[in-house]
């Protein structure tokens, strides 16, 4: 059967209005604040912190920090994260979450603003924080290693 040439125009205009469909839906940046399943099998404490709204999680890594003592040992996660928003828009919103977090400049030149404070119901001496640079935040946790 001969389809008219409307018909296939239908159906083309029909085929390209379900692809933008999808393309744009993919584009479209969540908008909750809660931990992508990817990192959140990962933390321990940090999921405590939620997600800037429309961030993505970019890059997850671990590490043993070792002192000079047994008692220096420590680990630590740090999830990283990007998001379009600005490193101000970014801060402001967690300094509203967290006003009683103490703040440092990690790198002494004030590039990064870093927000920290103990996890509810953490072990002792166990730390989380914000780290938000002009490329993307961090989320991450310190806390004793199980030596």
């Amino acid at each position: 059967m001969k389809s008219s040439p409307c018909s296939v125009a239908v159906r083309a205009v029909s085929v390209v209005f379900v692809s933008l469909s999808l393309a744009w839906s993919g584009c479209q940046k969540a908008e909750s604040t809660s931990w992508p399943k990817e990192g959140k099998e990962h933390a321990t404490y940090a999921d405590q912190i939620p997600i800037y709204p429309g961030a993505v999680l970019d890059n997850v890594m671990g590490a043993d920090l070792y002192g000079d003592t047994k008692a220096d040992h420590a680990k630590r996660m740090v999830f990283w994260f990007k998001t379009d928003a600005s490193a101000e828009d970014v801060l402001a919103w967690y300094e509203e979450k967290y006003p009683d977090a103490e703040r440092s400049d990690p790198y002494e030149d004030g590039t990064a603003v870093e927000l920290s404070f103990a996890p509810e119901d953490g072990e002792e001496g166990a730390v989380i924080g914000v780290l938000v640079e002009e490329d993307g935040f961090r989320i991450f946790e310190q806390m004793d290693a199980d030596d």
